[in-house]
Formats: structure tokens, sequence, C-alpha cells
């Protein structure tokens, strides 16, 4: 396949994707998870980020007056390495024939010019939501795996076996000790991190759980003065705050993978996370910006991060437009505790 550049002027097609990417894709909040992995944009071919915790240091120590002060050792923080990827996925010009035909009757382009943006989103949204599946798949145990069309990449970040919990008694058990379990596992990411986590993400059915747990409706005496059949939404939330615990978020995202709904985090665990940034989703430059670059269709710094292309294939001769980013998340593993809470 060659690129093709008489459709539509690659810098409006570019300009357009990701404009459309940050302005309504991202805005739109569809994939959430890329709030806690922002972008980071790279002309390499791999990510290096620095993995571990600067919290534990031991105190300073008072000396006596013209001596040197004590030498401290630097606490666990390691260089960690990784490749990125080419995600990409590509669309057909819809009825090609006859949009040329009115671009001809009317001698111009817009025709078809719409239906590549049209087609640029749809493409770009796919890129999207298989990062978004990344970035599920890398915050679920601190390890991301792509094995897929020939692509082998598994990137451990090795997140602290402390941090990774499974409840003694399945949530969907009324009588689970949930409060219990979520202050012992608050306390396991105080001990790794030295700060209390920011968020609980977890799934709407197992809050709902959760409301008509037999431990939280005791909980619940302290607001109304009897023990609720179901807490609510609000009574929990009172409940967290007076526990010292972090707030819920749902989180229940779904993509399609092979024709088939799937969920971007599994449905039997929540989450703990740490205040500000879990991670980066870094961004490289793809094969595709590297050849509208040496074209001189975009600049240097415009080169890294998503990109949607028109291609033509000779035999059949078909126009596609083509969705691209050369992309992975990373994320510092000592940021989430993992709790497995029900069957």
């Amino acid at each position: 396949m060659k690129l093709i550049y008489d459709l539509i002027e690659p810098k409006v097609l570019l300009d357009y994707t990701r404009t459309w990417d940050n302005e309504v894709l991202k805005k739109d909040n569809q994939f959430a998870l890329g709030a806690y992995f922002p972008d980071l944009m790279t002309e390499d071919l791999e990510f290096r980020i620095r993995k571990g915790s600067l919290n534990d240091v031991d105190i300073a120590e008072y000396r006596a007056f013209d001596t040197p002060a004590r030498m401290t050792d630097r606490p666990g923080v390691s260089i960690m390495y990784g490749s990125l990827g080419p995600v990409s996925r590509q669309i057909p010009l819809g009825e090609e024939e006859m949009l040329r035909t009115k671009a001809l009757d009317r001698n111009t382009n817009d025709p078809i010019i719409q239906a590549i943006l049209d087609d640029a989103e749809r493409m770009i949204r796919s890129v999207q939501a298989r990062l978004e599946l990344a970035r599920g798949d890398i915050l679920d145990d601190g390890v991301v795996t792509i094995d897929e069309n020939g692509l082998s990449i598994t990137a451990d970040f090795q997140r602290p076996a402390a941090l990774s919990k499974t409840a003694s008694k399945v949530h969907s058990d009324p009588t689970a000790d949930v409060i219990t379990d979520l202050l012992a596992w608050q306390t396991a990411f105080q001990d790794e991190n030295g700060e209390d986590p920011a968020e609980i993400i977890a799934p709407r059915a197992t809050v709902g759980q959760w409301l008509l747990n037999e431990e939280v409706r005791t909980y619940g005496i302290g607001i109304n003065g009897v023990q609720p059949q179901r807490v609510t939404r609000s009574d929990l939330d009172t409940i967290l705050q007076a526990e010292g615990l972090p707030p819920i978020r749902y989180y229940d995202v779904t993509v399609r993978k092979d024709k088939v709904k799937t969920r971007v985090l599994p449905a039997n665990k929540i989450y703990m996370v740490g205040s500000g940034e879990l991670g980066k989703t870094h961004y490289g430059v793809t094969a595709e910006a590297l050849k509208l670059r040496s074209k001189g269709y975009i600049t240097r710094e415009q080169a890294p991060g998503v990109v949607a292309v028109v291609v033509e294939s000779d035999h059949p001769v078909q126009t596609f437009t083509v969705g691209t980013a050369l992309a992975m998340p990373s994320i510092n593993p000592q940021k989430v505790l993992d709790a497995q809470v029900l069957a």
C-alpha cells in the first residue's frame, strides 16, 4: 500500500483527527483511564521511566559542628525500559466511485473529504479503545501483555506482592467484612507509599453489593440511628469518609474486541490508586508520520502521536483510511493496589 495525498491535505487530516481526539473523544471521557495515564510524546521507539518510591529515606541526624553529614543511600528507584508497539486499524472508503463521481460533478473533493474525516474519527477511536484496554491491563496487575498479529510484547513493572489482595470472603456474601477489608488494604497501600490512596476504582455492581452488606449496614446505624435494609450510595460515601477511606469512582468501560463487548477492567476486582498520575501513555513516531515528515507535510514536532492517513492498494484498486499510533502505557506499580472481591 502507498500513501496518497491528493484526496485530502495530509496536515488537514492530521490536525482534524488530533483536535477531534483531544476536544471530543478525551473530553467526552469515554476512555477514563487516560486521565490516570496522561500522554507523553517521544521520538524514540522505547519508553524510559523511573520506577519506585522516593518516600522511604532515613531521617537526618544531628552532627557536631565542622563535621560532614552522614552519607545515605538512594531508596529503591530504578530505570525501566520498554518497547513501543504499533497499533492500527483501517477501513475502506465506502462507495468510493459514487463519491468520486459527485466530486467531478461539483468540481470539488468535499464529498470524499467528509467521508475520509468520518472514517478517520472511527479509526482514531478504535486506536484509543485499544490503548484503553492496554491501560486497563497494566492497571490490573502491573503487567501489560501484547500478543496479536505477530507482535509479542510483555512489560512487567513488578507490583509489590503486598499490593495484590484477595478478600477472605467474597463481597457478594452479605456477611463479608467489607469495611474491615478496605481499611486493611488502605493500610497496606500506606505502608508501601507513605500516603493514603486517593480513590477506589470499582464496578457499579460491586458497590451495589456493598450497599447490602451487613457490616456496611451496621455502620449505617451511626447515620440514621437504625440499621437500614440497604444503605444508600450517599450514606456509603459518608461511611467511607468517616473511616478515612477514599471516595469511590465507578468504572465499567467496555470496548469491542473481535465483535465481542469486552470489559477493560475485570468485574471481580477493585483498585486503590494514589493521587496524581499513575503512569504515562507513551506515543512515538509512526512510520506514516515519518513519511509525512520526509515529504514536508508535517514538522518534526508534529510527528509523535496518533496519525490518520489515506492509503491506496493497487490490486484490487481501493482506498483506505488508516488510524495508527506507536504507543504503550507504563505505570508506577506501587501506586495501585488491586484486590479481588468477587469470585
